[in-house]
Protein backbone atom coordinates (compact mmCIF):
# COMPACT_ATOMS: atom_id res chain seq x y z
CA UNK A 1 0.00 0.00 0.00
CA UNK A 2 1.36 3.45 -0.57
CA UNK A 3 1.83 5.73 1.85
CA UNK A 4 0.04 9.35 1.57
CA UNK A 5 1.21 11.93 -0.34
CA UNK A 6 0.10 14.50 2.52
CA UNK A 7 0.80 14.41 5.57
CA UNK A 8 -1.55 15.65 8.20
CA UNK A 9 -0.59 18.39 9.98
CA UNK A 10 -2.93 18.93 14.22
CA UNK A 11 -2.16 22.31 13.46
CA UNK A 12 -4.24 22.57 10.30
CA UNK A 13 -6.84 20.56 11.53
CA UNK A 14 -7.85 22.41 14.49
CA UNK A 15 -7.84 25.63 12.79
CA UNK A 16 -10.59 24.11 10.20
CA UNK A 17 -12.51 22.92 12.78
CA UNK A 18 -13.22 26.69 14.22
CA UNK A 19 -14.05 26.34 17.44
CA UNK A 20 -15.52 29.79 17.93
CA UNK A 21 -18.06 28.54 15.20
CA UNK A 22 -18.67 25.31 17.60
CA UNK A 23 -19.18 27.60 20.61
CA UNK A 24 -21.85 29.88 18.26
CA UNK A 25 -23.87 26.45 17.18
CA UNK A 26 -23.73 25.79 21.04
CA UNK A 27 -25.32 29.09 22.41
CA UNK A 28 -27.92 29.22 19.28
CA UNK A 29 -29.15 25.71 20.68
CA UNK A 30 -29.26 27.09 24.11
CA UNK A 31 -31.18 29.72 23.56
CA UNK A 32 -33.61 27.68 21.13
CA UNK A 33 -32.80 29.65 17.77
CA UNK A 34 -31.45 26.08 16.59
CA UNK A 35 -32.16 22.78 16.89
CA UNK A 36 -29.34 20.47 17.11
CA UNK A 37 -29.57 16.55 17.89
CA UNK A 38 -27.94 14.79 20.58
CA UNK A 39 -25.78 13.26 18.21
CA UNK A 40 -24.69 16.47 16.69
CA UNK A 41 -24.14 18.27 20.61
CA UNK A 42 -21.93 15.53 21.87
CA UNK A 43 -19.74 15.62 18.20
CA UNK A 44 -19.27 19.62 18.97
CA UNK A 45 -18.53 18.68 22.41
CA UNK A 46 -15.72 15.88 21.61
CA UNK A 47 -14.04 18.46 18.86
CA UNK A 48 -13.72 21.13 21.54
CA UNK A 49 -12.26 19.16 24.04
CA UNK A 50 -10.08 18.03 21.39
CA UNK A 51 -8.82 22.16 20.59
CA UNK A 52 -9.70 23.78 23.41
CA UNK A 53 -7.93 23.20 26.17
CA UNK A 54 -9.35 21.47 29.46
CA UNK A 55 -8.25 23.33 32.90
CA UNK A 56 -9.88 21.35 35.15
CA UNK A 57 -7.44 20.56 38.51
CA UNK A 58 -7.73 17.00 40.20
CA UNK A 59 -7.42 16.97 43.80
CA UNK A 60 -6.12 13.14 44.83
CA UNK A 61 -6.06 12.38 48.52
CA UNK A 62 -5.59 9.65 50.48
CA UNK A 63 -4.37 7.69 53.26
CA UNK A 64 -1.69 5.02 53.87
CA UNK A 65 -1.72 2.85 56.12
CA UNK A 66 1.07 0.58 56.61
CA UNK A 67 1.16 -3.09 58.91
CA UNK A 68 4.31 -4.15 60.11
CA UNK A 69 4.64 -7.77 61.46
CA UNK A 70 7.25 -8.38 64.81
CA UNK A 71 8.50 -11.61 65.89
CA UNK A 72 9.23 -11.77 69.84
CA UNK A 73 11.42 -14.22 71.34
CA UNK A 74 9.28 -16.32 73.82
CA UNK A 75 10.14 -14.60 77.44
CA UNK A 76 12.97 -16.04 78.91
CA UNK A 77 13.00 -16.41 83.32
CA UNK A 78 16.06 -14.63 84.69
CA UNK A 79 18.28 -17.95 85.15
CA UNK A 80 17.64 -18.54 81.89
CA UNK A 81 18.66 -15.06 80.17
CA UNK A 82 21.64 -15.50 82.39
CA UNK A 83 22.47 -19.26 81.10
CA UNK A 84 22.25 -17.15 77.50
CA UNK A 85 23.77 -13.76 77.97
CA UNK A 86 26.03 -13.74 80.56
CA UNK A 87 29.28 -12.11 80.72
CA UNK A 88 32.68 -13.68 82.19
CA UNK A 89 32.49 -11.19 84.98
CA UNK A 90 29.20 -12.11 85.37
CA UNK A 91 30.31 -15.75 85.55
CA UNK A 92 33.17 -14.80 87.75
CA UNK A 93 35.72 -15.61 85.41
CA UNK A 94 38.42 -13.17 85.22
CA UNK A 95 39.01 -11.64 81.83
CA UNK A 96 42.32 -11.16 81.31
CA UNK A 97 43.15 -9.61 77.48
CA UNK A 98 45.52 -11.12 75.66
CA UNK A 99 48.77 -8.83 74.67
CA UNK A 100 49.15 -8.34 71.33
CA UNK A 101 52.96 -9.65 69.99
CA UNK A 102 55.78 -7.78 69.05
CA UNK A 103 55.99 -8.15 65.27
CA UNK A 104 59.12 -10.00 64.74
CA UNK A 105 62.18 -8.99 63.43
CA UNK A 106 64.15 -10.90 60.48
CA UNK A 107 67.26 -11.68 60.51
CA UNK A 108 67.95 -10.76 57.23
CA UNK A 109 71.06 -8.60 56.81
CA UNK A 110 71.08 -5.53 55.80
CA UNK A 111 72.54 -4.54 52.53
CA UNK A 112 75.59 -1.26 53.52
CA UNK A 113 73.91 2.25 52.41
CA UNK A 114 76.06 3.28 48.50
CA UNK A 115 78.83 6.38 49.56
CA UNK A 116 77.74 9.60 49.55
CA UNK A 117 78.20 11.84 46.29
CA UNK A 118 80.83 14.07 46.37
CA UNK A 119 80.32 17.56 44.73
Amino acid sequence: MAARRTRVNPEAVRDKIKAQRLVRQLHKHIDGTAVLTMAQVRAIDILLRKIVPDLSQTNVTGEVTQKYVVEVPPLLTKDEWLKRYKTPAQAGIEHKPERPTPPTIDATPLLPLPPPLKP
